[in-house]
């Protein structure tokens, strides 16, 4: 029997990049809750796309590992640095039933150590160690001429950890952090190659989760509002996503992906703010992105020179509203704010890496820049009074990176990760808007 693990490798690479709800789609995506309007991922990409491979003689197992490890000195400007580290660990065994059907157990983590600011709905706040985990069985199921369409149904489940605070603080205990959270969803992709030419990929896809935060109650300021007090567990909520999206992938000259994707939140208790206190409407959010990545590798520039640039764009749009309350109960000083949490981001990130021909170095050089604009939000003084312009918030971040291939396996990684966040929003008595962050990290990385 002919075998099919050489296409299968291609697909077993396809399906790792399943878009999962803890996983940024795209390193400038819109990211929703709180991983931040204006985070980037956990780590800066390094430039190396391949993937090893374990392979049995019978050709029906193979194995496939993407492991990352390092230390990383932090540090945030006005406050003492910070000695950290962590790792990535993309590990997926797959199984070949049939030549057309593959049984695979993905697993996704990461955990880091170093100085960094997330968002809730209403600003940013600091943490130090963050992990998150992902297991994701699926089957996929190629059909048609030459195996060209592929169906993966799919099971998932997500579990991420916080530590909030400090070590005199309460959240400094991973089954603490208020904004841990939990999923469980399904989902089925549906994939077609070879479109628009042998390069092409299309691809479309569905998920349906539920996710759980398990230490976040209703808050105080909105259990003082007249009206229902029914909102125990206001940030847990279903979700869907439906996302298409095209690739063209080639070893040199130009390749481009692009993605649309949309989410509905409903929310299991969270009820929508009026001026007369909550209402008995459910809080509901949409949540729109649009990712263009494309680049430009030459052949005959030593191993390989890449030019590239992202661009990404999203919209969030709430029914809810804000009451900034004075006080227990509404007052002429207390301020209600319409579409308080909508907004519109747009971020941009060019990029360049070169691959030394006689040397296995490979340095990259990216610049990002992230904007968020909100619809409706008011920015604020210091003292906590509203100003008439409408909240913004920026964040520039440069990476630069190192990798040195000692085998095809293993390889020296480092990189230097600023970041420097700015915003028209004063009142930093709750939440963070302007800092600079600086991370600089060194390990290895080992790819099975």
């Amino acid at each position: 029997m002919k075998s099919g693990w050489p296409r299968s490798i291609h697909l077993v690479a396809c399906v790792l990049l399943v878009a999962l709800p803890m996983t940024a789609w795209g390193a400038l995506e819109l990211k929703e809750n709180a991983a931040g309007p204006l985070q980037s991922s956990s780590n800066p990409p390094l430039d190396n796309p391949t993937s090893g491979k374990a392979q049995s003689e019978d050709e029906r197992f193979v194995l496939v590992a993407n492991i990352d490890a390092y230390f990383t000195y932090s540090d945030l400007s006005g406050d003492d640095d910070l000695w950290g580290g962590g790792f990535n660990a993309t590990i997926a065994p797959a199984y070949r039933i049939t030549d057309r059907v593959f049984a695979l157990v993905m697993y996704d983590g990461s955990y880091y150590k170093r100085r960094e600011f997330y968002a809730d709905d209403n600003g940013f706040r600091q943490r130090t160690e963050f992990q998150g985990h992902t297991v994701t069985p699926m089957l996929r199921i190629d059909f048609g001429e030459k195996s060209r369409y592929s169906l993966t149904p799919a099971v998932f489940g997500t579990w991420t950890y916080n530590k909030d605070g400090g070590e005199d603080n309460d959240n400094d205990k991973w089954s603490n952090g208020l904004y841990n959270y939990e999923d469980l969803g399904v989902g089925l992709d549906f994939d077609i190659r070879e479109v628009f030419g042998d390069y092409g990929t299309f691809k479309v896809g569905l998920q349906r989760y539920a996710r759980e935060y398990p230490n976040y109650r209703s808050l105080a300021s909105l259990l003082q509002i007249p009206g229902p007090t029914t909102e125990e567990d206001e940030k847990d909520y279903k979700g869907t996503i439906v996302k298409m999206g095209y690739k063209w992938l080639k070893d040199y000259g130009w390749g481009w992906t692009t993605e649309f994707s949309i989410l509905h939140k409903r929310l299991d208790d969270k009820k929508v703010v009026q001026p007369s206190g909550l209402s008995n409407q459910t809080q509901e959010d949409w949540v729109y992105n649009l990712n263009l990545n494309g680049w430009y590798l030459f052949e005959n520039i030593g191993a390989g020179l890449r030019l590239g640039l992202e661009l990404d764009g999203g919209r969030y749009d709430s029914n809810q509203n804000y009451y900034d309350l004075v006080g227990a109960v509404p007052n002429p000083n207390s301020v209600f704010i319409d579409d308080y949490f909508d907004y519109w981001a747009l971020a941009i990130r060019p990029y360049i890496s070169y691959t030394f021909d006689l040397l296995p170095l490979t340095p990259a050089f990216s610049y990002a820049y992230r904007n968020i604009a909100y619809t409706d939000r008011r920015a604020q003084f210091e003292n906590g009074l509203y100003k008439s312009d409408k909240q913004w918030e920026e964040l520039h971040e440069i990476v630069l990176s190192l990798r040195y291939d000692l085998t095809n396996q293993w390889s020296l990684i480092g990189w230097w990760q600023h970041q420097k966040a700015r915003s028209n929003n004063a009142d930093e008595s709750v939440y963070r808007y302007d800092y600079i962050v600086d991370n600089v990290s060194f390990g290895a990385s080992y790819r099975f």
